[in-house]
């Protein structure tokens, strides 16, 4: 999407882009060559596709983690936990966003652990432990185990991101 100037900056102003770009020119900086804001959409356009495009190769740098090595949770907050009103609130309550009961698994995960979409499994983590139904889903990476954080049900168990241990209950 293109956007045009309703009118011309009176006097000496002139817009933002072109200051900055004038600025980043006298400081020898890079990518601050654009003389139009068309070039300056299309060289944004082309870095934001660049970016978003899916990766062929593992970035450098990133570790996966092996099967070998176990689970590392992933936990969040969940949407409607935070806040006591929302905590209250019985239709915010029965939304799918509240839903914290279970531990999402990569299928190769669950299919190596013996577990089920449906299932129950034992979650345990820093002393503490507790049973949650299994999600199988693709959303969540190999290697990885989905566990809300701060709910009732995870309350024993300890940080929100580490590693953990799931088996069948």
């Amino acid at each position: 999407m293109r956007f045009t100037p309703a009118g011309k900056p009176s006097g000496e102003a002139r817009p933002g882009w072109k200051i900055l770009r004038r600025l980043g020119d006298t400081l020898g900086l890079e990518g601050f060559a654009q003389v139009d804001l068309a070039q300056l959409h299309d060289e944004v356009l082309a870095a934001v596709k660049a970016e978003t495009e899916p990766r062929r190769e593992p970035v450098a740098g990133w570790k996966t983690n092996p099967p070998e090595a176990g689970l590392y949770r992933i936990g969040e907050v969940p949407m409607y936990s935070a806040d006591a009103v929302c905590r209250r609130s019985t239709p915010l309550q029965k939304t799918i966003h509240s839903d914290s009961q279970f531990v999402g698994l990569n299928p190769q995960d669950a299919e190596r652990l013996g577990l089920t979409d449906g299932g129950k499994a034992r979650i345990r983590q820093g002393g503490g432990h507790t049973e949650l139904t299994v999600r199988v889903t693709d959303q969540v990476p190999p290697g990885g185990a989905w566990v809300r954080s701060s709910t009732c049900s995870t309350r024993e168990l300890s940080a929100a991101i580490g590693p953990i241990s799931v088996e069948v209950a």
